[in-house]
């Protein structure tokens, strides 16, 4: 019976060693930071966690378009009509005599006024008015918002007691505290 007993005995405290072998130290361990003198660690549960949420503004540029109409007229034919006139009134009076002459000067003008406004619309390439859709664009700012988490408000309870922190990362299930125990 009695060696039951130192058996029993014996696994319970390998099983610790083994135990207390695996959570090892933080001032010993070359990961964890401080290696010297300083508070203990402890672990607490973490009751809950809330996330800190901040609303962003910023601006972006948006270029914005849209179509116009624009009327362009034709070339001036005024100067040409007028010019064909004179020329086919010069032309014209050099035919008939008396009253014939002035008939002739007459259908001379009219002929090559029309001449020449026709010959002018013809260089031009089209008539009187021509429509033409333009784009025109423009950029303006526009404000835009974003929610981004700023922090975590973690609620963790210690030896019965709840304590708010704000974090800068969720810390789960578990979070490592810092004990020092201090006289009064």
């Amino acid at each position: 019976m009695s060696s039951k007993i130192l058996s029993a005995v014996a696994i319970a405290t390998l099983g610790a060693a083994g135990s207390l072998a695996q959570a090892g130290d933080w001032r010993h361990d070359p990961g964890r930071g401080y290696r010297g003198r300083g508070p203990d660690v402890d672990m607490a549960r973490v009751v809950d966690v809330e996330p800190l949420v901040e609303r962003v503004r910023y601006r972006t540029p948006v270029e914005e378009c849209y179509d116009v109409e624009r009327v362009e007229r034709g070339p001036d034919r005024t100067g040409a009509t007028i010019a064909g006139g004179l020329l086919g009134a010069v032309i014209g009076h050099q035919f008939g005599s008396g009253s014939g002459r002035r008939a002739a000067t007459v259908a001379g003008a009219v002929l090559g006024g029309a001449v020449a406004n026709n010959a002018a619309a013809r260089s031009g390439g089209y008539d009187d008015e021509r429509v033409r859709i333009e784009t025109q664009c423009h950029v303006r700012d526009e404000a835009r918002y974003e929610e981004r988490i700023r922090a975590y408000r973690v609620t963790y309870r210690y030896h019965g007691r709840e304590y708010v922190t704000e974090m800068p990362y969720d810390p789960g299930p578990r979070l490592r505290v810092a004990v020092d125990a201090r006289p009064l």
